[in-house]
């Protein structure tokens, strides 16, 4: 029977699908006696994830914008930016090796999140010379389901940069070279200063998650739940996070997740044949927005349509397709202390 929305089998929700620069987005900086205005997607270009809001202050050259105790490396070790406009570079001080030890600090947003946790105000990304031949700036790159920075994020090219400075008599690929030669921060202030303002404006559409449920025997257990669940959003169109990112055609694939898909059906029809058997009532829940952030299955979270409280376990089908030596593994026991006794006792 349906146990979706309004007597249906859906249940619809809302989410960011896209996003674009809004109408303000400005970048003006101040060096050697020169005030310099920046055009959009030209000369700098708004971040997805830069929040909405303007700032003004000095800038500071901030390294590779890396914090990372294990290394005992800090590129924010020995300057100030608080309520000041940080400069990074992008990747790490081994570049974009993949096997950097510094690669877990080494994406925009960990970079983001880390100079807003010194207290930068805004944060200006860069591709440096040793990097990027050919200077160029960050592309926009939404990213679905993640909230914004919490501080302006913009990118320049490095050719920009290094005018900057040039005025303070210095060069951001010797700066570069000197980092990476000895794989220590080499931060400093500028004497620039910056007048920095992004606004993003979000794309909204909806999608649904699919829910059923199979009403129990038990006079009382009926009223607990069973939920079994997958999600049955794939990678879509390829694009950006898929195996296809230059594609756009149908990313097929039974992995994440029509196998799992696949074996949701067969429980429902399984079960719906042996409902007199059943004593608890079981949920069939097919959720939407995986892929993109947990889209679907956190909105029914936060959003039930059958009491969570009357929810006792929860069986996830993620890939289930893949067996290898006869066995089906099974993961995540140690979310309730009696799956390990429940499974063993099989």
């Amino acid at each position: 029977i349906p146990a979706g929305e309004n007597g249906t089998f859906f249940q619809k929700f809302p989410f960011v699908s896209g996003a674009k620069p809004g109408p303000r987005n400005s970048l003006t900086i101040e060096y050697g006696g020169t005030t310099k205005s920046f055009t959009l997607d030209q000369s700098f270009r708004t971040l997805a994830f830069s929040s909405d809001t303007s700032v003004s202050g000095e800038l500071v050259f901030a390294g590779y914008g890396i914090t990372d105790t294990s290394q005992k490396y800090d590129d924010y070790s020995g300057i100030d930016v608080k309520g000041k406009i940080a400069v990074v570079l992008r990747f790490t001080p081994k570049g974009d090796d993949p096997h950097s030890p510094f690669v877990q600090h080494s994406t925009l947003r960990v970079k983001t999140f880390n100079a807003r946790e010194h207290g930068a105000a805004g944060l200006i990304f860069v591709t440096g010379p040793l990097d990027d031949e050919k200077p160029e700036l960050v592309s926009f790159s939404f990213d679905q389901g993640l909230s914004s920075s919490g501080i302006p994020v913009v990118t320049i090219t490095w050719a920009a940069l290094d005018s900057i400075l040039q005025a303070e008599g210095k060069s951001i690929k010797t700066v570069q070279e000197g980092i990476n030669t000895s794989q220590q921060p080499g931060s400093f202030p500028m004497s620039a200063k910056g007048k920095l303002e992004t606004s993003i404006q979000k794309i909204m559409n909806a999608s649904s998650n699919v829910l059923g449920m199979i009403a129990g025997s038990d006079p009382v257990l009926k009223d607990e739940y069973i939920v079994i669940g997958a999600h049955f959003d794939h990678l879509g169109m390829g694009g950006q996070g898929s195996l296809a990112p230059d594609t756009v055609a149908v990313h097929h694939g039974a992995d994440d997740n029509a196998s799992g898909t696949a074996g949701l059906l067969e429980a429902a029809e399984y079960l719906s044949w042996s409902r007199d058997s059943l004593r608890r009532s079981i949920l069939i829940a097919g959720f939407s927005g995986e892929e993109a952030g947990l889209l679907g299955s956190n909105y029914f979270v936060n959003h039930p349509t059958l009491p969570l409280s009357a929810m006792r376990t929860m069986i996830n089908m993620d890939m289930i397709g893949r067996i290898r030596d006869k066995k089906v593994v099974v993961e995540g026991i140690g979310t309730s202390p009696g799956f390990d006794s429940l499974l063993n006792d099989l």
